[in-house]
């Protein structure tokens, strides 16, 4: 059972996977196994590659569906192909747009600097950045949290699996929400830090939402989970 909890485990990875999981997933491979075993977090797992495949872009606004779905193929090769954010959010800039927000601050930074007498060729220039500099911002949040988000439902995949296989006991292993501790900590995730459930259960959060993974709770959620025993 070990040796095959040892596979299934080895297919956890991506190149987006946290530390926080790996040492967490380490702990608790010792802890069940009591045996010294190398765990390899280097090959690409299927499970996350389909997921993106059938199920990114889930919390994407202001898209349509054959975007939606050209999202999800970007996702599929960053997993499949190890590709990065920032490769993925270059790609995605061929076809993703401004949020209307951020369409609305073009139009008032254009608007304050005609009206300041700047030069119409500057006006230009000067727009063309903020807005090359926004669309960067949306496509990386966007690569980023998706690519997050297939990791780690690949990661829960494989722990449903050893679940159902007899590998894994839910009533002895836990998987435990882990905050990223600094000041962009939100109020949403805080007090979820350190908060455990069964391997194969969700969390829930104070306002009643079910969270899967971490990223179920907000847009660029940069929380992760580790896997570990109750004695």
């Amino acid at each position: 059972n070990f040796a095959k909890l040892d596979k299934v485990l080895a297919k956890i990875t991506t190149p987006e996977l946290h530390s926080s999981f790996i040492d967490g997933a380490k702990v608790g491979v010792e802890d069940l196994a009591g045996l010294d075993m190398s765990i390899r977090f280097n090959a690409i797992d299927p499970r996350a590659v389909e997921w993106a495949r059938t199920s990114s872009a889930k919390l994407v606004t202001n898209i349509d569906e054959s975007q939606r779905a050209m999202i999800a193929d970007l996702i599929r090769r960053a997993q499949a192909e190890g590709r990065t954010v920032s490769q993925t959010a270059r790609d995605l800039k061929s076809f993703i747009g401004l949020l209307p927000d951020h369409v609305i601050a073009v139009e008032n930074y254009r608007a304050g600097l005609l009206d300041d007498g700047v030069n119409p060729d500057k006006v230009a220039r000067l727009v063309g950045k903020y807005t090359n500099e926004l669309l960067d911002y949306r496509t990386e949040m966007i690569a980023r949290h998706e690519i997050i988000s297939s990791t780690h439902e690949g990661q829960l995949q494989s722990i449903r699996e050893a679940v159902s296989e007899g590998v894994l006991d839910p009533d002895r292993t836990q998987r435990i929400w882990s905050v990223a501790n600094d000041d962009r900590l939100c109020p949403i995730c805080e007090p979820m830090d350190g908060v455990g459930v069964p391997a194969d259960e969700p969390w829930t959060l104070d306002d009643g939402t079910v969270c899967w993974i971490p990223q179920d709770a907000h847009i660029q959620c940069r929380c992760t989970w580790t896997l570990e025993t109750i004695h």
